[in-house]
C-alpha cells in the first residue's frame, strides 16, 4: 500500500512538472495544439488525484473541460463538433461522478447537499443537449434528485 502511494505521488509530481513546463513554454492555452497538450495533462492529473485529493481533481476536470471546449471551436464539420461535444460530456460526467462520490462521503449535510447539487447541475447540462441520448443522464438524475430532497429535508 505504501509503495503504491509513493508511485502515485511520484506520478502526480511528474505530471505537475510537465504542466509547469508546458505553462512556461506555451502560456497561451487557446491554440489547438496547446489545448490538446493541456487537456491530456489535466485529465491525467484529475484521474491521479481522484482518490487522494478530490477537490484538486475537480479543478483539473474543469480545466480539461475548458481545453476540450477550445478544441471544439476548431471543428470544421458537424461530425467533428459532435465528437468534441461528446468528449466534453465525458469529462463533465467524470466530474459529476466525483461530485456524487464526495456527496456520499461527506459527513456534513451542507457539504453533501452542495456536492449533490453540483453533480445534478452537470448532469442536467449534459441532458439539455438535444443531440444526445437521454438514457445516461436520466439514469443518474432521478436518484440524485430523490437523495437531495431527503438531505434537504433532514437539514430543515
Amino acid at each position: 500500500m505504501l509503495l503504491r502511494a509513493r508511485k502515485m505521488n511520484r506520478k502526480i509530481t511528474e505530471l505537475q512538472s510537465q504542466l509547469e513546463l508546458l505553462s512556461q513554454q506555451h502560456p497561451n492555452r487557446e491554440g489547438f495544439a496547446e489545448a490538446h497538450s493541456y487537456l491530456g495533462l489535466h485529465l491525467s492529473l484529475a484521474k491521479e488525484l481522484k482518490k487522494t485529493s478530490p477537490s484538486r481533481a475537480i479543478e483539473h476536470y474543469k480545466l480539461a473541460e475548458s481545453c476540450q471546449s477550445s478544441i471544439g471551436t476548431f471543428a470544421t464539420g458537424s461530425g467533428e463538433g459532435l465528437a468534441s461535444m461528446g468528449a466534453l460530456y465525458e469529462i463533465m460526467a467524470d466530474r459529476a461522478e466525483l461530485e456524487e462520490r464526495l456527496a456520499y462521503k461527506s459527513k456534513r449535510t451542507k457539504d453533501r447537499i452542495q456536492h449533490l447539487q453540483e453533480a445534478l447541475k452537470i448532469w442536467k447540462e449534459i441532458k439539455a443537449d438535444p443531440n444526445l441520448d437521454d438514457l445516461l443522464p436520466q439514469k443518474n438524475i432521478e436518484p440524485l434528485e430523490e437523495q437531495l430532497a431527503a438531505w434537504i429535508g433532514e437539514s430543515s
